[in-house]
C-alpha cells in the first residue's frame, strides 16, 4: 500500500486524502441503513459487554458486509484493521483518528456498490433488560467500492466508478501527503492534526471549573489501535509518562499557570507539547515540541535530540503509457487549462462539469489520443 515505504506506519496524516465523490445513488444508502437496522439485535450482542471499558470507543469496531451471492458477513474488529480496507482513503482517514464522538460506535458497512461508515449509541440506561440501539448519524463516510489507487510523483491518481446510469469509470487526484522528516516532525504532525480537537476538550474541562495547571492532555498515536485524545488531571497522569523522565521531570517542574502539557505517544517516540491558554480563553500549542524523547525507561536528556537524519527526497514516478502522461500533465494544469483540453478532444467542459466530479474515462482516453496538444508538456 502506499504508506508501507514510510517508517512512521500509516498514520492518519500519512493517508491521502479522498476524491470528491458524488453523492452514493439513493438505493445503494438505503440498503447500507437497512443492513445496520437488520443487525442491530446482533449489534447489542456483541457491544454490550464492551462498551462498559473505557477504551472500547476508541480501539473497536463492527464490519457488516453484503456479498454479491446476498451471504451477509458480520464482524466486530479492531478500528485499525485494514483487511480490504486500504482503498478508502476517507474511510481509513476516519477510522485512524481519534473518535470525535466518543460514545458513538462505529460500523463499516460494505456492498459490492459502496462502502460507508455509520455510527451508532447503546442506550443502557433504557428501561429494559435488553439495551436499546439507536442510529447517531448515517453516512458519515460514504465511498464507490471500485476504487483503485496508484503514485504519480507527488499526487495519488485514483479510477473509480458508481452503479447506475453513469457508471462509466472516472478519475480524479489528490496531493500524496508528504512523509515526516524525522521523529521531531512526526510527534509535531499528529500534535497539529489534533490541535482543534485539544482547543475544544481543554475549553470544555475549563468550562467545568477546572484549573489551566490541573490538566495534561494524553495523545496516543498507534498503528495497532489508532489515535485517542483525552483530556486527564495531571496529577492522575503520572504513570503515563514516568517511563520517559525527560518530559516526566518537565512537566514536574513547570509552573506556568497559563500552559497545559501535551503530551504524544507513538509506538517509537514520545513528544512534549505546550498549549498555552490566553486570558480570553484561546489556546494554541507552541510552534514545536518541547521534547522528543525514545522509549526507553532510561532517557538521557542530554541525548534528546539526537537523532539519525532519514533522508526522505522522494524519486519521480517513471510515465510510460499515454495516460499516465496525460495525468503527469492534467494534475499541474489549471481549471481553465482543463477546459481547454477537454474541448480539444471534442468534448463540452461544462457539460463534463455538471455530470459530476472527476473525467470521465473516455475524456481522458480522448486526451491521451491528442497528447502533443496537452498543456504542460515542458513542465
Amino acid at each position: 500500500m502506499l504508506e508501507e515505504k514510510y517508517k512512521f506506519g500509516p498514520r492518519v496524516f500519512l493517508v491521502p486524502p479522498p476524491c470528491a465523490f458524488p453523492r452514493a445513488p439513493t438505493a445503494v444508502l438505503e440498503e447500507h441503513a437497512t443492513l445496520v437496522d437488520r443487525a442491530r439485535e446482533w449489534l447489542v450482542f456483541a457491544m454490550g459487554e464492551t462498551l462498559a471499558h473505557p477504551l472500547f470507543p476508541s480501539v473497536m469496531a463492527s464490519t457488516i458486509e453484503r456479498h454479491a451471492d446476498g451471504s451477509i458477513e458480520r464482524d466486530l474488529v479492531d478500528r485499525a484493521y485494514r483487511w480490504r480496507l486500504d482503498d478508502f482513503h476517507g474511510l481509513r482517514r476516519e477510522l485512524k483518528a481519534a473518535p470525535e464522538e466518543e460514545d458513538a460506535f462505529p460500523i463499516v458497512v460494505l456492498s459490492p456498490d459502496a462502502v460507508s461508515l455509520q455510527l451508532v449509541r447503546i442506550d443502557s440506561r433504557a428501561r429494559s433488560k435488553v439495551p436499546r440501539l439507536s442510529v447517531a448519524r448515517r453516512d458519515v463516510i460514504v465511498e464507490p467500492r471500485r476504487q483503485q489507487h496508484w503514485e504519480s510523483g507527488a499526487w495519488t491518481l485514483t479510477r473509480w466508478s458508481y452503479p447506475g446510469e453513469d457508471a462509466e469509470a472516472r478519475y480524479g487526484w489528490t496531493r500524496t501527503p508528504d512523509p515526516p522528516r524525522d521523529e521531531d516532525d512526526v510527534v509535531e504532525r499528529v500534535a497539529r492534526f489534533y490541535e482543534p480537537r485539544i482547543d475544544r476538550l481543554v475549553r470544555h474541562w475549563l468550562g467545568l471549573g477546572a484549573e489551566i495547571d490541573d490538566l495534561l492532555v494524553f495523545l496516543c498515536s498507534m498503528e495497532c489501535c489508532g489515535d485517542n485524545v483525552a483530556c486527564l488531571e495531571r496529577r492522575k497522569a503520572v504513570s503515563e509518562v514516568a517511563e520517559y523522565p525527560t518530559i516526566a521531570r518537565a512537566i514536574g517542574e513547570d509552573r506556568r499557570r497559563d500552559r497545559v502539557p501535551v503530551f504524544v505517544k507513538t509506538e517509537s517516540y514520545e513528544g512534549l507539547y505546550w498549549l498555552s491558554v490566553s486570558q480570553d480563553g484561546t489556546a494554541a500549542l507552541d510552534p514545536s515540541p518541547a521534547l522528543v524523547a525514545k522509549e526507553t525507561k532510561l532517557v538521557d536528556p542530554n541525548d534528546t535530540w539526537r537523532f539519525e537524519r532519514i533522508d526522505w527526497s522522494r524519486e519521480p514516478t517513471p510515465r510510460g503509457t499515454a495516460i499516465d502522461e496525460t495525468f503527469y500533465r492534467l494534475i499541474r494544469s489549471s481549471d481553465a487549462e482543463i477546459d481547454a483540453a477537454i474541448a480539444m478532444a471534442h468534448f463540452d467542459p461544462a457539460t463534463e462539469r455538471r455530470r459530476g466530479p472527476g473525467l470521465r474515462e473516455s475524456v481522458v482516453v480522448a486526451m491521451s489520443e491528442r497528447l502533443g496538444e496537452l498543456p504542460g508538456g515542458d513542465r
